[in-house]
This record gives C-alpha cells, sequence and structure tokens, in this order.
C-alpha cells in the first residue's frame, strides 16, 4: 500500500498536525507516503481539486472492496490523540 497525502499550500498547523499524526498512524502499512499540494490557493481554491476527490475516492474505494465505509478505526485513534496535549 502507499499512502498519497493531498496536502494545500496554505494548511494552518493545526492540518499540518492531523498529516504528522495520521503518517504515525499508518506507516507500517503504508511507508514513508507521497505528498501532492492541490493546485489552488486558500480553502476556497483547494477545496474542488483537493477536498472533494478525497471523499469520494475513500468512500468508492471502500465499497468496492466490500468494506463498510463509515466506522474507521484509524481516524477514531487519531481523533484521540489530536485530543490529548
Amino acid at each position: 500500500m502507499h499512502a498519497v497525502f493531498l496536502r494545500d499550500h496554505d494548511e494552518s498547523s493545526e492540518i499540518a498536525r492531523r498529516f504528522v499524526v495520521l503518517r504515525e498512524l499508518i506507516a507500517a502499512a503504508a511507508g514513508e507516503g507521497q505528498r501532492v499540494l492541490g493546485a489552488g490557493r486558500g480553502a476556497a481554491g483547494a477545496a474542488p481539486g483537493a477536498g472533494l476527490p478525497r471523499g469520494v475516492t475513500s468512500y468508492y474505494l471502500a465499497v468496492g472492496l466490500g468494506t463498510d465505509p463509515w466506522p474507521v478505526p484509524v481516524l477514531d485513534e487519531m481523533k484521540r490523540r489530536l485530543r490529548a496535549p
């Protein structure tokens, strides 16, 4: 497996921290991964190019693999870690 991290040029430090935690959680399965920057600038420019395809791709990949796309234990763990100081 290979992770592709769709990033934004202007992402906040909070979002950058989320990517650090996510990399830690999936490193064993996905290795280092690849960082890809969106084409637009700011939320309005990056969302159509990165946000929507992310969600749609994740959803249909899960469905295609016969997995329920809604419960995501890795995301639950990520949220738990982000709440910690």
